[in-house]
């Protein structure tokens, strides 16, 4: 693997950051040692999820939708069906908090975020990564970058099943949640670490297990957060102006 470089900009000016190729061949191999510890041991859970999905409703198991990742190219993304059938046959909707189309067991499954499971797939595949931004449609990329041009930025690294902005947002449901996440996104590139996936994954962990981060998460992850939504001005611009 070559060396890479990260290029982002601080107070209007041009940043570059390498990132060695020992990094990125670390972060490889603890994707894949994640991703395939995970579909071990969790199979019975994932068994369990899909018999459930099968009795509660009608339609397929799996749900596949394309998704831009790194560089902007598209993959197709894998979930569980956590919505009835033909959802979306008038076009892309993003899911709300009180979605009709969200099946019973599905509002279950997306509580404990157990629908992005089949994501593990993705990371052995090469195209997602355990930590990095959440990847998005085009047709709302194409909107957000309208708001919000440094979007693409995070195209620089691979889509995440978990990230910054999923710890502090959690799912977005409009346009306007997507720029505010973003600047977390952002940030993670600013501040890319192997150490900063390993507090991602670990503070990921503390919100399945009871909904919070700051039950088992010292006060300088509270700081962080709060200092990436103080930090990136540009976006934070961008969402006023919204």
């Amino acid at each position: 693997m070559d060396d890479d470089m990260l290029i982002y900009y601080e107070n209007h000016a041009l940043i570059k950051m390498k990132i060695f190729s020992w990094q990125k061949i670390i972060k490889r191999l603890l994707d894949i040692t994640a991703a395939f510890s995970g579909l071990l041991f969790l199979s019975p859970l994932m068994i369990y999820v899909a018999i459930k999905i099968m009795l509660d409703s009608k339609g397929p198991i799996f749900y596949s939708q394309e998704r831009i990742g790194r560089h902007g190219m598209p993959f197709t993304i894998f979930k569980f069906r956590s919505m009835y059938q033909h959802s979306e046959m008038n076009g892309p909707v993003l899911s709300s908090i009180n979605d009709c189309r969200i099946t019973k067991w599905g509002g279950t499954i997306r509580k404990w975020k157990l629908d992005e499971l089949p994501q593990l797939l993705n990371i052995l595949m090469g195209d997602m990564s355990l930590v990095g931004p959440r990847p998005e449609r085009k047709h709302y990329i194409d909107k957000v970058s309208a708001k919000c041009p440094d979007f693409k930025l995070i195209h620089q690294v691979k889509p995440g099943l978990t990230s910054l902005g999923m710890i502090k947002f959690g799912y977005a449901h409009n346009v306007k949640q997507i720029i505010q996440r973003t600047q977390f996104d952002i940030s993670y590139i600013k501040n890319y670490s192997l150490l900063l996936d390993f507090q991602i994954v670990y503070y990921t962990l503390c919100l399945l297990s009871d909904g919070k981060v700051s039950t088992c998460a010292p006060s300088e992850m509270t700081l962080f957060l709060n200092k990436v939504a103080a930090s990136n001005a540009y976006s934070q611009n961008a969402v006023t102006q919204y």
